[in-house]
């Protein structure tokens, strides 16, 4: 039975709930607003007309960076030619893991950008982020998008330096002050609840999470993820373009398979290339009542795309986290749990409710009715991508985008020591056998890669690796005119300054580790500032231009022994064999309970050992890269 709390005693206590005015109420609930003429979803023919409109600014603006950042490296031809001809397109992709995921990424992300100070230097990377036309992100990876393009696209040094957000001191679920921690994200979910949204826990998750990551008056309640294309950095084409990716869970689904429909987010729109969907509906007038993708009786909502809760959507795994974390706190506990139980749904913990579904009766010509299944139910169910795949590849596949190469940041915790074993490429291997798109160009194509046994005793994990390198040894599913994808350059989370391997589930960081986990995210994408390989800088030259030399025909010898260096060779008598199946990777509910709980055993202990320390033994001192 629900624990029922009067709402007028909860609206006491809050008050009046005041935010930044981006939704029309200038609150966390939706509102009303005029409706646009047209459809809003559209099948998934190809890229949308804004995105498509936006390459062809970002394009020109890329390319004196990447040359900027070739001519820096000892590559041995003369690269301007190639870029200037045949537009590299490069995508950065950030895995899940929490905090861990986050602050990795981070220190990732600054040493590709060329605001970071040392950046520039001789075998560093900077420019990179300049010059990369996608960024991508789930869950953890997903926090890390949220956080720096909804803060102006700043820099990692600005973030941390700024004490305005990242302040990861306290736990994110439990801090020293529970209630006035607490308070704000129920306020702000009973305003959308009021407005008559149906709310989930991913609702306060969104919440919490925005006060963390976004430096705006209660982590702007009222902030939309469509709301990136006002920024400057948009409009000027100054950033990469920002996807975040989740999956769908369909009613009564247990297991979540490899194979689950993958929704993506730009600022333009939500929507799969899936065959199950193959659709896309217009990001800023999700929560509008749609048939057939046209407004219910001509009525729309703008603001249902808050920010945090796409942010949380993203990483909904955490749901379930929050919900047990809560429940074994102590008699303040549970009045703040009383609280959330009364206004949040707490069945299907890990799932984000988007109702009405804007997929409603859509009649797609791309899929067939007896699969179109999502357009009979008024509830699209989202949740976290990283409990099938962990690096946010699919996006980034699609031809349309023109991807050349895709630098993978993975600081997943696959291994019983919290370190990546390479499931996140094999399970998108895989993945291509089940799932492809009804159109032929958007055929997708994935190299070959050893299993997670194999990778682990090839040490893999421990080390940068091209994939993909040799045209002729990337499969070619029969039926499908997919050209090459990218190259996909696999950096793994090891400890190459500072032990990184951390429990997803660790919602609190002194500042040694905040920094130790950064500092330690710039040495593995640098390799140490080139001190593992003074050759680094510009192997990552060549692994820009391969798939431009591919095209070209075009031979250097630098680049041949790069790719000697650093390219996996695939048997393919070996690989040819395999059975071209869907990788399940099955993991019942009770089972991941189990895991939950062994999980907050441990860190309830390393919870009690940080509160303990003295604020003395947190160190200040920010590394000089960011």
């Amino acid at each position: 039975m629900r624990a029922i709390v009067p709402w007028f005693i909860i609206l006491v206590v809050l008050g009046i709930n005041q935010s930044w005015a981006r939704s029309p109420t200038g609150t966390y609930a939706p509102g009303n607003v005029d409706c646009p003429v047209g459809p809003l979803v559209q099948p998934a023919y190809s890229l949308c007309r804004e995105e498509k409109d936006w390459l062809q600014g970002r394009r020109l603006v890329v390319r004196p960076y990447l040359l900027e950042f070739l001519q820096r490296t000892h590559i041995d031809f003369d690269p301007t030619k190639l870029v200037m001809e045949s537009d590299v397109t490069i995508a950065c992709a950030f895995s899940g893991g929490g905090y861990r995921a986050m602050l990795l990424g981070a220190g990732a992300l600054a040493a590709l950008d060329r605001r970071s100070p040392g950046s520039m230097d001789l075998n560093h990377l900077g420019g990179l982020l300049q010059a990369s036309t996608y960024m991508a992100g789930l869950s953890g990876g997903a926090w890390l998008v949220t956080s720096v393009y909804f803060n102006n696209f700043s820099s990692i040094g600005e973030l941390v330096g700024s004490h305005k957000v990242w302040n990861l001191q306290e736990n994110l679920v439990w801090p020293n002050d529970p209630i006035q921690h607490w308070l704000g994200p129920i306020g702000d979910s009973l305003d959308k609840a009021q407005a008559g949204f149906p709310l989930s826990i991913t609702d306060l998750w969104g919440r919490v999470l925005s006060k963390v990551l976004i430096n705006q008056k209660g982590g702007g309640a009222a902030l939309s993820w469509s709301d990136i294309q006002s920024y400057d950095y948009y409009n000027l084409y100054q950033a990469p373009l920002p996807i975040v990716t989740m999956n769908e869970r369909p009613p009564g689904t247990v297991i979540m398979p490899t194979n689950a429909t993958i929704f993506e987010v730009t600022p333009h729109y939500l929507g799969s290339f899936d065959p199950t969907v193959a659709a896309f509906a217009r990001l800023k007038y999700l929560g509008s009542y749609l048939e057939n993708g046209m407004p219910v009786e001509g009525r729309c909502i703008n603001g249902f795309d808050n920010a945090g809760f796409i942010c949380a959507t993203s990483s909904s795994l955490f749901n379930d986290v929050l919900v047990k974390l809560v429940k074994r706190s102590r008699s303040i506990g549970k009045v703040i749990f009383s609280l959330i139980f009364a206004v949040a749904d707490m069945t299907n913990l890990d799932i984000a409710n988007f109702t009405p579904n804007p997929f409603y009766k859509f009649d797609n010509p791309l899929v067939p009715k007896e699969r179109n299944k999502l357009a009979s139910q008024h509830t699209l169910a989202l949740v976290d991508e990283g409990e099938t795949i962990n690096i946010p590849f699919q996006p980034l596949l699609n031809p349309e985008r023109e991807v050349d190469i895709i630098f993978a940041f993975d600081n997943s915790a696959d291994t019983a020591d919290n370190w990546p074993n390479g499931i996140v490429l094999d399970s998108t291997f895989q993945r291509q056998f089940a799932i492809q798109s009804p159109l032929k160009g958007q055929h997708t194509r994935f190299p070959y890669v050893p299993p997670p046994k194999e990778f682990i005793e090839q040490e893999l994990n421990k080390r940068p690796v091209f994939f993909g390198c040799d045209p002729s040894a990337i499969p070619q599913i029969p039926g499908t005119e997919a050209p090459l994808p990218p190259l996909i350059v696999y950096i793994p989370n090891t400890g190459i300054s500072y032990a990184s391997n951390f429990s997803t589930f660790q919602l609190r960081y002194p500042k040694t580790q905040l920094h130790g986990l950064i500092n330690n995210g710039y040495n593995l994408a640098t390799r140490g500032n080139g001190t593992e390989d003074i050759h680094w800088q510009t192997c990552v030259a060549c692994a820009i231009l391969k798939r431009g030399m591919d095209r070209t025909g075009m031979q250097s010898d630098y680049c041949d022994w790069c790719f000697q260096e650093y390219c996996w060779a695939p048997s393919i008598s070996e690989y040819e064999d395999r059975e071209e199946q869907v990788l399940t990777d099955e993991v019942e509910e009770d089972e991941q309970s189990d895991e939950f709980d062994e999980a907050w055993d441990s860190y309830d202990q390393n919870y009690e050992y940080e509160s303990s320390m003295d604020d003395s033994e947190c160190d200040d001192t920010e590394p000089s890269h960011w």
